[in-house]
């Protein structure tokens, strides 16, 4: 819902402009999270909601606001967008975002659909890399005689694939 042009009009008459930024600050200070919140019409609106639904309407469903300009005290309109959450995470300084922005994995392989592979955690991991990596375990690992035994005996087929080779 829209807020009315009489509640908070008080709002923008008690803010500190930043000439060099142009970013709108509310006097009264800031919550733990960085946001200022403000009570309107018997409710608290975080002030930065409240001024885009202020000057440009209703917020859209399954969107949230975001500052462009990174300030989370600012509430000028033209520093807020309405944007999808995974976008504003993204957008962010996060780990989320600082992965994802990621295109080349530490030894320089390409981050692309054919090389990745999602761990269980939902990580992304090289693919390439991985299967180096588990080829020089599994080199360690048949050297070891109790398990070179275990896979004779039961006839595994690792055993019987490499043979010729052990």
């Amino acid at each position: 819902m829209p807020i009315k042009h009489k509640s908070f009009k008080h709002f923008i008459q008690n803010s500190i402009v930043d000439f060099p930024t142009q970013c709108w600050t509310y006097r009264a200070c800031p919550e733990k999270d960085g946001y200022c919140r403000i009570g309107m019409n018997g409710k608290r609106y975080s002030i930065h909601r409240a001024s885009y639904s202020y000057f440009k309407g209703q917020i859209p469903y399954g969107k949230e606001i975001d500052h462009l300009c990174r300030n989370r005290k600012c509430f000028n309109p033209s520093h807020l967008e309405a944007i999808t959450h995974r976008t504003n995470v993204l957008r962010g300084i996060g780990l989320s975002a600082i992965n994802a922005k990621k295109t080349f994995c530490p030894k320089g392989h390409l981050y692309i659909g054919y090389n990745i592979k999602m761990t269980r955690n939902q990580e992304r991991i090289c693919r390439t890399c991985a299967q180096d990596q588990n080829r020089i375990f599994m080199r360690e690992y048949i050297k070891n005689p109790d398990v070179k035994a275990h896979l004779k005996r039961y006839k595994h087929e690792y055993y019987l694939r490499n043979k010729y080779a052990n």
